[in-house]
């Protein structure tokens, strides 16, 4: 079963999320068993502003690398925006730092979509 996963800037910003992108394609633990994607809008409209990292993944451990991808894209940048991740259209998540409790977060709710599939 894949895990759908929408992630967006939380302050909009386009160039940002590319260059999330590049590196989440670059981290092994989330480009192994997850395929990547950039569009201009999520599932919902919600996120006209801006645009949106799709992330198919067929295990929990690669929803999870998210935060931890990104709290290593986060280290390397002065300033960086939090992240809203939504996980098989369930409630918004934002990860700000990439800490251990957004990890259990993001977690927890790839797990329960895993569990309601």
């Amino acid at each position: 079963m894949t895990l759908n996963v929408q992630i967006t800037m939380a302050d909009g910003s386009s160039a940002d999320l590319l260059d999330l992108y590049r590196w989440l394609a670059d981290t092994r633990s989330v480009a192994t068993n997850s395929s990547l994607g950039v569009s201009t809008s999520s599932e919902d409209g919600m996120a006209s502003a801006g645009n949106v990292i799709g992330l198919a993944a067929d295990e929990v451990s690669s929803v999870s690398a998210v935060v931890q991808a990104y709290g290593a894209w986060r280290e390397t940048r002065t300033s960086a925006p939090a992240i809203t991740v939504v996980v098989a259209g369930g409630a918004p998540l934002t990860v700000a730092t990439g800490s251990e409790a957004e990890f259990d977060a993001v977690t927890e709710a790839a797990e329960a979509a895993r569990g309601a599939r």
